[in-house]
C-alpha cells in the first residue's frame, strides 16, 4: 500500500503541472491580445438617464481610445482586435478614433461580425487588416442629419410654434418648425463637408482612390462577400480566421479571448 501510494503521487503531482503549464500558456497567449468591442451607438461620451445611469446601448470614442492607448503602453501586448457589431453613430467619435489608431505601432485588426456600418466601418477602415463573415453588414458609408417635421400636426391640433432665439440658424432643427431653403443650404453644405473627411478616411486608410469610395458610398450596407470584392474587407472568416492570422504576423500561437464580450 505505501508503494502505491508513493507511485500515485509523483503522477498527481505531473498531473498538476501538467495543467498549470497548460493553463499559464494559454492565459500568456490570450493575455498577448488586447480585444477592444465596439458594439450599439457610438457617441464620444457616455450619456445617462433620468437616474444617472449610463446607457448601456452605445460606445463611447473616450473609453475606446483609452483602450487603445492602454494596449499600446502595455508591453506584453502584441496586437489590437475590434470586436464590431455596430450600426454607427456619432462621425466625430469615430475620426477620434481613427486618430488615436495612428499613432499605434503594433498590429490592428477588425472582425466585424453581424454589422460595421458608417461610423463603425470607418473605425475598421483604420486598421490594418479587416475580417467580416460572408453575410455580415458592411460600409453604410454616408452622412446623415435627417429630422422629424412636426409642424404641419401641431398646426392641426391648434399648437403654435413661438420663433424666439437669436442667430440665423439657432432654430433650424427645432421639430416644430419646417426649414427654410436657406437652411437646408446650409445642413447640406456642411453634410459635405463631414462626408468628404469621411470618404478620404476611408480611401487613405483602405488604400482605394477617392472616386472608388465615393461609388461605393451610397449609405446602404453590403455584404462581406460584397465588401471582399469591393476592397472594403480583406478576408471573410471569424474569430479562428482573425487567430490564424495574427498567428503568422506575430510568429507565435495566439487566442482571442472573448469573455470581455460577455460581461
Amino acid at each position: 500500500m505505501i508503494k502505491k501510494k508513493l507511485y500515485i503521487l509523483p503522477t498527481i503531482a505531473i498531473l498538476i503541472i501538467i495543467i498549470f503549464s497548460y493553463y499559464f500558456s494559454y492565459s500568456n497567449r490570450c493575455s498577448d491580445i488586447a480585444v477592444i468591442p465596439i458594439t450599439d451607438h457610438i457617441a464620444t461620451s457616455p450619456s445617462y438617464d433620468d437616474n444617472g445611469v449610463q446607457r448601456a446601448d452605445e460606445t463611447t470614442s473616450l473609453e475606446i481610445v483609452k483602450e487603445i492607448r492602454n494596449a499600446e503602453a502595455n508591453n506584453k501586448v502584441k496586437a489590437i482586435v475590434f470586436i464590431i457589431d455596430s450600426h454607427g453613430g456619432d462621425g466625430a467619435g469615430s475620426q477620434e478614433v481613427t486618430y488615436a489608431l495612428r499613432g499605434v505601432n503594433k498590429p490592428t485588426v477588425s472582425l466585424i461580425r453581424g454589422t460595421g456600418d458608417s461610423a463603425s466601418y470607418w473605425i475598421a477602415s483604420a486598421t490594418n487588416h479587416i475580417f467580416a463573415l460572408p453575410i455580415s453588414d458592411v460600409g453604410g458609408i454616408g452622412i446623415t442629419e435627417s429630422y422629424t417635421d412636426n409642424s404641419s400636426q401641431n398646426e392641426t391640433n391648434g399648437i403654435t410654434f413661438h420663433h424666439l432665439s437669436i442667430g440665423k440658424y439657432k432654430d433650424m432643427f427645432n421639430s416644430n418648425k419646417p426649414l427654410t431653403q436657406d437652411e437646408q443650404n446650409y445642413i447640406m453644405k456642411e453634410l459635405q463637408i463631414k462626408n468628404q473627411y469621411l470618404l478620404q478616411g476611408i480611401a487613405t486608410d483602405r488604400h482605394l482612390s477617392l472616386a472608388r469610395v465615393k461609388a461605393l458610398s451610397t449609405g446602404a450596407s453590403m455584404s462581406g462577400v460584397e465588401a471582399l470584392r469591393n476592397g472594403l474587407i480583406d478576408e471573410l472568416g471569424s474569430f479562428k480566421e482573425v487567430e490564424n492570422y495574427l498567428s503568422k504576423t506575430l510568429g507565435k500561437d495566439t487566442n482571442i479571448c472573448t469573455n470581455s464580450l460577455t460581461e
